[in-house]
């Protein structure tokens, strides 16, 4: 009995002591590192303290890319909802992970910025940085506002394009850009925006994605007086598939404005029914 209960356990406080020694090397492991980027003594990492710590584990494999202040915001919440002034020495383990998964994600960022530095300049100019953003946002092409917009907060040598150092910068800024951007309500909307005619059949796509089908999305262009997806591509069909759109989505448009037809019949429609009712009686002895 006690021989099957020991065996019942044993799987068990073989589990629990694994655990206890791995907890006791993490904390071994980050009293060492408090030894070491403590440097005002205090027995806990500040910001400052930190971001040398972030550097010492990121700059192994992709030194230019850095260490952004959102990046520091991020490792001092570990785990929480906000940033804290300082990590103590338990909370080092939780930090250390959110720091090894920052340099994934700068290795991640200059493999990007090599794959598109064709020219090997150690720069990306325009063309390039859309090519890169691009990837980014799932082949759908940036706004040519956008990058100048990016270029110009980003490019801190003047010569138009982004080198490695501030191609993290350059990302975010247009992450933030894609989030404040709304959608265009129309085709004439986006092309006045500077929207290609890929990025209009990609929004017409993601109307139909959205629940919008053909009709919906027929009459919509029909009563915008734009051009459909199918139109773009066939100007020959453009006029017949307009015009009969047109025609099926005025009734329904034009229900609510039926106010222009009451104007004319202020005072004639009300003789106007008197005559009607006269004519029948008129023409009932005709027809006998």
């Amino acid at each position: 009995m006690g021989n099957g209960v020991s065996m019942t356990l044993a799987p068990h406080t073989m589990k629990r002591s694994r655990r206890l020694s791995v907890k006791n090397k993490q904390l071994k492991y980050a009293e060492l590192i408090l030894q070491t980027f403590d440097k005002t003594k205090t027995g806990t990492l500040n910001r400052d303290e930190v971001h040398a710590l972030c550097m010492s584990i990121v700059s192994e494999v992709a030194p230019l890319v850095g260490v952004l202040d959102s990046d520091i915001d991020i490792i001092m919440r570990v785990g929480g909802d906000t940033a804290k002034a300082e990590v103590t020495v338990e909370e080092i383990p939780d930090a250390l992970s959110a720091v090894l998964a920052l340099k994934s994600e700068n290795v991640f960022i200059h493999e990007l910025f090599i794959k598109y530095d064709a020219d090997k300049s150690n720069s990306l100019p325009k063309d390039q940085l859309s090519n890169l953003i691009t990837e980014l946002n799932e082949g759908i092409i940036p706004h040519d506002n956008d990058l100048d917009f990016i270029i110009k907060q980003c490019d801190v040598s003047g010569d138009g394009a982004i080198e490695e150092a501030q191609i993290k910068a350059a990302i975010m800024g247009w992450y933030c850009l894609a989030e404040e951007v709304p959608m265009p309500a129309s085709v004439e909307e986006a092309k006045s925006h500077g929207y290609s005619e890929e990025q209009i059949q990609q929004f017409l796509q993601e109307a139909k994605d959205a629940g919008f089908n053909d009709t919906q999305i027929v009459e919509f262009m029909a009563k915008k007086g734009i051009k459909s997806e199918r139109e773009i591509g066939d100007p020959a069909a453009s006029e017949e598939a307009a015009a009969t759109p047109a025609e099926e989505a005025a009734p329904a448009a034009e229900a609510a404005p039926a106010a222009t037809p009451e104007p004319t019949p202020e005072p004639t429609p009300e003789p106007a029914a008197p005559v009607t009712e006269a004519a029948p009686t008129e023409a009932a002895p005709v027809s006998e």
